[in-house]
This record gives structure tokens, C-alpha cells and sequence, in this order.
């Protein structure tokens, strides 16, 4: 989850004239109205959000009384399922709003770890409405006159801006991330505060040196974690702030700076802290947590790591190894800030590389054909025009060739069956996972996935085929923080779970006889290796480790296990000696957990288990109408010239319908020397496809020291309309634009007798033309 910056939201504001539609032009979009939010979502996702009414109402009354802010008017909330990867993010400007990607966060995020994944968003991109929105004072003096504007793109309008926006807005990103992580942890059993995930990270950084310095927490650095960093160490800080100062000190804090001019907001206020700033904060909290891992780690450290020896290094996030069929190899995915992500094949040692290929956006999943000639794994790309959504791929390591399997199928996590004849996968669809199974001759042809499990907004993770090709094994999740390890038999169509836990369980992996699974849990407050008897139905701890382990795999012989392991500076691939006769009942030494059930496993036969959610009360739902969110939320005085020697006077106001249908710029202005108005309007409609543009304007034009001559003005007046075809990929863009445009021209300049500017002559009347481009970026260049 992000929130929106500065300079991100000026973008999303300003670019309401961008020739491109913002969504898939197939979505139909309705409304749920309550007290304080207007949901709108596609369709598909009505029990989403009709759970979403229930969920913001509630986040709503704790929240806004937390932070001491009731927002003014409703909060607009956005569900759209147009991604294969979770996220959220909030703006205050020009009014309230949140949007919402609805899939699950996968386990490998440092979102992985949640109760109610719908909750845990609400809840942070709310405590980022609340934490902007506020204004008091001479602030909310500015906001009754100008709204909550966005810049113009003249020096008065862009300096009144700077003076009129909510000053919170200004806050830098750790304060503002900390905040929002602060308020998931807090009003969630769950949140990233309370996950494994950041333990890990924060236990590594004490272990090995290498926490941040307060400079660096607002995550500029490319190094790990980098962009995670104003979420770990900012809501660290906050943590501290609650527990140091008392938890009324945040709600203290975001009224306070709302009233402070910017700039001058890089410290709190002097009575709340005792004359502190943020920086000496910053260097109290990190002493406090120092005591804390360093305390931690001497827990773990009273019996003995499990020794592991590094397979490779190469990189920043090295995840997802997987052993080839004979176990001479072993493919990875590797993340870097210096390079393209990238799938890499070496050797068993890991020491020589002998196949790499870049890879797009992805969740890393790869697995081997049985004759290890070919790597299949996932990626996405745009779908539909608009949504990133992930497909099947093959790389033959012979040819050194990519070949794209399926097209707009959503897939993850793949694994491909023994016989090689099946692919397992997970597939997203409207906030739900499910296991889904996908023939081998299906693929390259348009054939489906045939979904297999019928869980709904739930997530479904790491499927396995079993060594005999008869059984799946895999990960769920559900509403109420439980994971469970079920069983599918292929053959009787029927899945078992086999049991499930109030923590992490995740990545279970067969072992090469069939007689137990090797997963990944936190049960001791470190994610270690866990080894499941099915003829036992008894849980083994098979690794002790100080940072942590996920996505195991085992050698084709049995004898070795590789992981993704974490380090301070990210995750490398290792390996450790697979010896049965070292596991143990007992557990190791355990952290404790915040407010955590305490561990223990439930043996079950059954896969029908709660979500936890309460319907909230009937409510209605009527078709989407943009005409709220279209109107102009905000006005800015503008200043302008005209050659007329006196200034020219003006407003300037901009709008977009929430969903991104209808979108426009307005700038009208008053010339007291020449007596008479300028204008200038743009407008775009993105609910078709192509889209349509419209712009219409009579405005003064300088051509400033024409051929070094004078300045000359003129009078342009003319109009323009067009279509817009965008046509986009994960890692470019085209855009053909055709359209017809009038122009009239006249002099705004006293002309000499003949009609000329200095002696040189000058264009005056009207043309038209017909007009046809292409534009294209790229990422790559």
C-alpha cells in the first residue's frame, strides 16, 4: 500500500487531460452509499463491497476519534480488481478518496501477514485521509475560500497552492506511512506492526548493523528495503511516540502540524516532546529498539543455528528456487536496484550461471518441465487495455527462447505435474484465489484454467504437485487470521485439510517419498521450517534459524533442502542438510507475539471454515453517476499578460468523476486594459474506448521577442476535438491521436498600416486542419 505523495498526486490531478482511459472500459461501475463513504465498485465484486460498507463505517468511528479529525463531507471509495497484485492508496486533493485493488496480498509481502486483508487496507489508507485531510486556523480559513486545490500552472496559482493545500500534505513519507501502518496494527488482530515479517527485518538490522538513519527512513536509498522503509521505521517511530508519550500523542501531533505553515513542520511541537525534535525522537526510538532484538536475539541465540551455506548472493531479493528434475539445477528469481529482475539458472553449488533471462513484473513463481528442457513461470501484462494481470510462459534453456502460453488466464504460483500434463495454479478473480488446474495441451490455445476450490475473498497459495501425481497440496487463508494446508486428490476430486493454525503456514512442499510435507511457519515468532507427518498427523521443527526462512524446495535425492533466506540486505538463496533424525517435537526458543492466539494445530477433515465477517446492514446499490465527484471541488486566482500593460486576472479549476470517466481544466480570465475575457477549457471522456477530447479556447499568446523584434500577442481562439486510441503494454505505451482542429488568429499587438509587426508580417484569420500522430514511451528508453 502506498499513499500518494506530492508530486504523485499532482500528477494524477493534472493528467486529467491525458489522452489515454485510466480503466477497462468493460467495468460497469455502481454505488453503496453510507454515513460517511461512497463505495463504488464493478462488477463482480457486490459482496466485496457490501463487506467494504461494513468495514469503513467502523474504521470511520475509531480512526477519525484516534487522529482528533472528523473529515468534512464522504470519503469516496474506489474497489477495482484490475491487478494480480494487492495495493491501495489515498489522496486528499481535490477531495477524499481511496482506491482499492481487491486481490489478496501474496506471503512473501510484507502485507503477507493480516487477518482480514480488506480491513487491514481501509484501515491505512483511512488513517491517510484523516492524517492529510485536517486543517485549522488560518488553514481552514484558505480551505472555506479555495478548497483543497491542486496547482495551477501559472507562478500565482501554483505559489497559492503551496498556501492553501492542507499543510499535512507536506509531511514527509515516513511520517505519513507511519501513521497509516500505525493505525492498521492498532485497530486490526493483526498489521504489519504486529506481522513476522517486521520482527525479521528489525531483528536483522540490529543483528547486523544496519539500521537506517533518520536521514534515509523516507525511503530515497535504492538499497533494501528501500521504498518499505518509510512504512517499517515510520511506523516504528509511531510506535514509540504512542508508548513513550502516550496514545493520544498522534491525534496531538496531526491536529498540531495542521495548523503549522509548511516547511516548518519538519519538527513537532516543542510542549509535546519536551522541546525534542523528530531526529532525537528518531534516535530514543532506535535505542529502544536496539534493547529490544538485542534481547531477542539472546533468546534465540541459547541454542544453536541451523548452519546454512549461501547458494547465491547475487542481488538484493534472490527468491522462488526451485531444484531441476535431476538436481544438477537450480532456477531462482533475482531483484536488484541495478538491474532488470531477472530469472537465473546455476548449477547446484550455485557457483556457475548457465541460463538467465530478464522477467517482467511477477510473482516469481517457476517451475521445470520433467525432462528439464524447458522453465515455465508467470508474469503479467496489460489485459484488456488497462489491467496488469499475470500468464503462463515458457523458456526453452536450448534456444534461449521466451514463448507466451495463455492470455488473460491470472494465474500464480504454478507447478507443473510429474507426468508433465497439468499445470496447478492459483487464479484470481474479483478479491478471491482458488486452486485451479490447467491442461498442458490447453495452454497456447485459449484454453481455460478449471477453477477446483470455491473459496471467496480468500487467499490460496504455493500449490504442489505430489510426487505421484495423484494430490495437490496448498496454502489458504482466510478472514480471521487462519491459514490452513489442504489436500486435493486429483483423481476423487475431493480436498481434506489437513490442518490449521492462528499463524503463518505457508509453502508446503512434498518430500520425495510422499510421507510428509516441508512448510514455512512463524510459530516461534521466526519464520522457520517445518516438516508435517501425514501418517503421524504430527508437526516437526526442522530448522532454528536468526533471520528466516520461505519458499523451501528439496533436492530430487532427498538429502538437501534451498530457501530464500533473509539477510539485512535482503534475501538470498541457501541450503541445509536434510536429516530426519534431527528434527523435534519441542519447539525452539520463541519470540513472543503481540496479542497472538498462542499456536496450535487443529486437526480437521474438512475445508468449510468461517470468513468472520458480519453482513452489515441491507444496503442498496444504485448505478454510479459521476456528477458528484465532477464538479469542481476547488478554484485558484491566476495572473496572467495580454500586452495590454496591465495584468490580467483570472481563476482556474480542474475535476475528475472519481472513477476517472470525465475529466477537465478551466481557466477564465479578465483583461482590464483590453476590457474583455479570456478562456480556455479542456475535456476528456474515458468511459469508451477510444477516448474523446475536446478543447476550446481564447486566450492571449506571446511570441516573445519575435525574430528579434518585440514581443508580439495575439488573440488565439480555436477548437479541438479528437479521439484517442491508447495502446499499452507493461513496458510501453502507444497512443494514436486523430482529430480536427480551427483556429483563429488576430493581433492583439498594434500592426502597422500594412499589417505588419515590426516590419514582418504576421498571420491573421482562420485555418483548420485535419490531424493524425502517434506518440510512444517506453521504459527501457
Amino acid at each position: 500500500m502506498k499513499f500518494i505523495g506530492l508530486v504523485a498526486v499532482l500528477v494524477l490531478c493534472c493528467s486529467s487531460i491525458t489522452h489515454a482511459s485510466r480503466h477497462d472500459t468493460s467495468f460497469t461501475f455502481s454505488t453503496i452509499e453510507t454515513q460517511h463513504f461512497s463505495i463504488h465498485f464493478h462488477q463482480g465484486l457486490e459482496a466485496v463491497a457490501r463487506k467494504a460498507a461494513g468495514i469503513a463505517e467502523n474504521v470511520h468511528g475509531s480512526i477519525s476519534t484516534e487522529f482528533s479529525w472528523q473529515p468534512s463531507g464522504k470519503t469516496e471509495l474506489v474497489l477495482i480488481d484490475n491487478s494480480d497484485f494487492a495495493n491501495g492508496y489515498a489522496s486528499v486533493l481535490p477531495y477524499n478518496t481511496i482506491y482499492v485493488q481487491t486481490v489478496p496480498p501474496g506471503i512473501m509481502s510484507t502485507l503477507g501477514e493480516y487477518d482480514d486483508w480488506l480491513k487491514i487496507v481501509i484501515a491505512h489508507e483511512y488513517a491517510h485521509i484523516v492524517t492529510s485531510d485536517p486543517s485549522r486556523g488560518y488553514w481552514s480559513i484558505m480551505r472555506a475560500i479555495f478548497g483543497k486545490p491542486i496547482p495551477g500552472i501559472d507562478p500565482l496559482s501554483e505559489l497559492l497552492f503551496l498556501v492553501a493545500a492542507p499543510p499535512n500534505n507536506f509531511m514527509p513519507r515516513w511520517w505519513h506511512e507511519g501513521m497509516a501502518t500505525w493505525a492498521e496494527t492498532e485497530y486490526s488482530a493483526a498489521g504489519r506492526g504486529r506481522s513476522s515479517y517486521y520482527d525479521m527485518v528489525f531483528r536483522m538490522a540490529v543483528a547486523e548493523d544496519a539500521v537506517p538513519t533518520v536521514a534515509q527512513i523516507n525511503g530515497d536509498v535504492p538499497e533494501w528495503p528501500a521504498g518499505n522503509l518509510p512504512y517499517l521505521f515510520g511506523y516504528a517511530m509511531q510506535k514509540y511516540i504512542t508508548d513513550s508519550y502516550g496514545k493520544d500523542a498522534l491525534g496531538k501531533l496531526n491536529i498540531a502540524h495542521a495548523g503549522r505553515f509548511p516547511y516548518t513542520i519538519n519538527a513537532p511541537p516543542q510542549e509535546l516532546f519536551g522541546g525534542k525534535k523528530y531526529r532525537d525522537i528518531y534516535e530514543d526510538m532506535v535505542a529502544s529498539l536496539k534493547r529490544k532484538e538485542s534481547g531477542h536475539i539472546a533468546l534465540l541465540s541459547a541454542v544453536p543455528f541451523t548452519p546454512l551455506q549461501i547458494v547465491s548472493n547475487q542481488g538484493e531479493v534472490l527468491t522462488n528456487p526451485r531444484f531441476s528434475p535431476d538436481g544438477s539445477r537450480i532456477a531462482f528469481s533475482r531483484r536488484d536496484p541495478r538491474d532488470h529482475t531477472s530469472t537465473v539458472i546455476t548449477d547446484r553449488t550455485g557457483t556457475t550461471v548457465t541460463a538467465e533471462f530478464r522477467r517482467r513484473y511477477s510473482d516469481g513463481s517457476n517451475c521445470w518441465s520433467p525432462d528439464g528442457t524447458h522453465l515455465y513461470f508467470t508474469q503479467a501484462e496489460i489485459n484488456n487495455g488497462f489491467n496488469t494481470y499475470q500468464d503462463l510462459y515458457s523458456y526453452d534453456l536450448s534456444s534461449d527462447s521466451i514463448t507466451r502460453l495463455t492470455h488473460g488466464q491470472r494465474l500464480g504460483d504454478i507447478d507443473l505435474s510429474p507426468d508433465g500434463t497439468r499445470f496447478a495454479a492459483v487464479v484470481t478473480a474479483r478479491g478471491s484465489q482458488n486452486l485451479a488446474l490447467i491442461s498442458m495441451g490447453a495452454v497456447g490455445i485459449g484454453g481455460a484454467a478449471r477453477q477446483i476450490s470455491k473459496l471467496t475473498m480468500q487467499r490460496v497459495s504455493s500449490p504442489r504437485w505430489s510426487p505421484d501425481g495423484t494430490s495437490i497440496t496448498y496454502a489458504s487463508t482466510d478472514n480471521l487470521g487462519r491459514t490452513a494446508i489442504h489436500l486435493y486428490d486429483a483423481a476423487a476430486d475431493s480436498d481434506l485439510v489437513l490442518f490449521e493454525v492462528k499463524y503463518t503456514a505457508a509453502f508446503p512442499v512434498w518430500s520425495k517419498d510422499g510421507t510428509y510435507l516441508l512448510y514455512v511457519s512463524d510459530e516461534t515468532g521466526v519464520f522457520n521450517l517445518f516438516a508435517y507427518d501425514l501418517k503421524e498427523r504430527k508437526s516437526y521443527q526442522v530448522s532454528h534459524l536468526l533471520g528466516g526462512a520461505l519458499q523451501p524446495d528439496i533436492s530430487p535425492d532427498g538429502t538437501t533442502i534451498i530457501f530464500s533466506s533473509y539477510g539485512s540486505h535482503g534475501f538470498s538463496i541457501v541450503r541445509m542438510s536434510l536429516n530426519r533424525d534431527s528434527w523435534t517435537i519441542e519447539r525452539g526458543p520463541s519470540l513472543p507475539k503481540q496479542e497472538k492466539t498462542a499456536p496450535q494445530v487443529t486437526i480437521s477433515g474438512t475445508n468449510k471454515r468461517g470468513e468472520g465477517d458480519v453482513a452489515p446492514a441491507p444496503v442498496s446499490i444504485t448505478p454510479y453517476s459521476s456528477l458528484h465527484t465532477a464538479l469542481p471541488a476547488f478554484w485558484l486566482p491566476r495572473i496572467s499578460g495580454d500586452g495590454s500593460g496591465k495584468a490580467v486576472f483570472g481563476l482556474f479549476t480542474a475535476g475528475s468523476d472519481v472513477v476517472g470517466y470525465h475529466s477537465y481544466s478551466l481557466t477564465a480570465d479578465y483583461s482590464p486594459g483590453r476590457q474583455r475575457g479570456y478562456f480556455s477549457v479542456e475535456y476528456q471522456n474515458d468511459s469508451f474506448y477510444p477516448s474523446l477530447f475536446l478543447k476550446a479556447h481564447a486566450v492571449p499568446f506571446l511570441y516573445a521577442n519575435l525574430l528579434e523584434r518585440g514581443d508580439y500577442y495575439e488573440l488565439n481562439q480555436g477548437v479541438t476535438l479528437g479521439v484517442s486510441v491508447p495502446i499499452n503494454s507493461l513496458e510501453s505505451r502507444f497512443r494514436i491521436n486523430v482529430g480536427y482542429r480551427m483556429e483563429d488568429q488576430h493581433a492583439l499587438t498594434p500592426l502597422d498600416s500594412a499589417g505588419r509587426f515590426n516590419s514582418i508580417s504576421v498571420y491573421q484569420g482562420k485555418r483548420d486542419s485535419l490531424f493524425a500522430g502517434v506518440s510512444y514511451d517506453g521504459v527501457l528508453r
